[in-house]
């Protein structure tokens, strides 16, 4: 038997048999499903990079990993299209927006122009015109993926601190600051929280740290939840009492997040669960404080890529293959 599947299956029979004797609320299931895209590529070789909510709006950045050829989707909660743009041949990141939301930013790792293939550029898709325009690049670290921080800014992660971008006219990086203590990007999760502040959520389930931008002003907090804790328990006990060689016990009790920047909060998946078990669900605001959401009857069998939050729609859980289930949110 596989020993990662064993392990899921029986830290999952655990985490069932604690929740049983507590008072819980059956699982949910998706109230329908829509598609944030057409799929063109077999599913190992489609990416879903990133996904952004405007208003009603979903935008997501997906690509081909082999022919690297990328575009940017926007659609309504409902699945219906809004608009769609092809980006230049190369490699993506994440997404942004500028001017109110009348614009996307995204942000490249390497795109090629003509001949050559040039690293670190932001483009502005104005979906108006349909027209898709470079703004700049810095010549930056090509591994270094940049974070949308509110209208017109964005962030990256360096190993010697925090950097904060402006978008406008051209790139412009504002300041530097130092790194928060005890922050890994690696190992953390990264969404919008609020209009102009970030957080860093760290998917072991301990901290969340919030930034505001441009100011940046960090504040950190400690997260503390009874389906979180009841995670961790598990998972500590699993792990010391299943002897695994050769697999490193999972440390992602956080496991998929996403934005709801409209009130001021991030949802995230709470993880272990048995295969197609119930999973829960819970909301962080930006002071930190954790409650339960919901329980969803989630697809383990796909690839969970984000959660999604409109300013209007239900709650979002978007798989690779560019599939979202929607849910009621409590």
């Amino acid at each position: 038997m596989n020993r990662r599947w064993f392990f899921w299956q029986t830290v999952g029979a655990a985490w069932l048999s604690q929740r049983s004797g507590a008072q819980t609320n059956a699982a949910q299931l998706p109230l329908r499903t829509s598609r944030l895209f057409d799929e063109v590529a077999p599913p190992r070789d489609h990416i879903v990079q990133d996904v952004l909510t405007l208003n009603d709006d979903i935008i997501c950045l997906h690509g081909n990993r082999k022919t690297r050829e990328w575009k940017v989707t926007v659609t309504a909660s409902d699945g219906s299209r809004r608009w769609q743009s092809d980006l230049p041949i190369g490699l993506y990141s994440s997404l942004g927006f500028a001017e109110a939301g009348s614009a996307v930013l995204v942000h490249a790792f390497a795109y090629k122009d003509g001949t050559q293939f040039r690293r670190d550029a932001v483009f502005r898709l104005l979906p108006s015109t349909g027209s898709v325009d470079l703004i700049g690049t810095t010549d930056g670290p090509v591994s270094a993926r940049m974070f949308c921080a509110g209208d017109s800014h964005l962030v990256r992660f360096t190993k010697t601190g925090l950097q904060l971008w402006r978008v406008d006219r051209n790139v412009r990086m504002l300041s530097t600051l130092p790194l928060p203590p005890n922050i890994s990007v690696e190992e953390a999760h990264v969404d919008l929280i609020s209009p102009a502040e970030i957080a860093i959520t760290a998917k072991t389930g301990n901290a969340l740290t919030t930034i505001s931008v441009p100011s940046g002003t960090v504040r950190r907090f400690v997260l503390t939840n009874t389906v979180i804790t009841q995670a961790k328990s598990l998972l500590q006990q699993i792990a010391a009492g299943q002897s695994i060689a050769g697999d490193a016990a999972p440390a992602s009790i956080l496991a998929v997040t996403g934005s709801d920047w409209f009130r001021g909060r991030i949802y995230s998946l709470v993880l272990p669960v048995l295969i197609n078990a119930p999973t829960p669900l819970v909301a962080i605001d930006a002071s930190g404080v954790v409650s339960t959401a919901g329980v969803y009857d989630v697809n383990h069998r796909l690839v969970a890529r984000k959660l999604i939050k409109t300013a209007t729609s239900n709650l979002g859980v978007l798989y690779s293959d560019g599939t979202v289930a929607w849910y009621a949110t409590s």
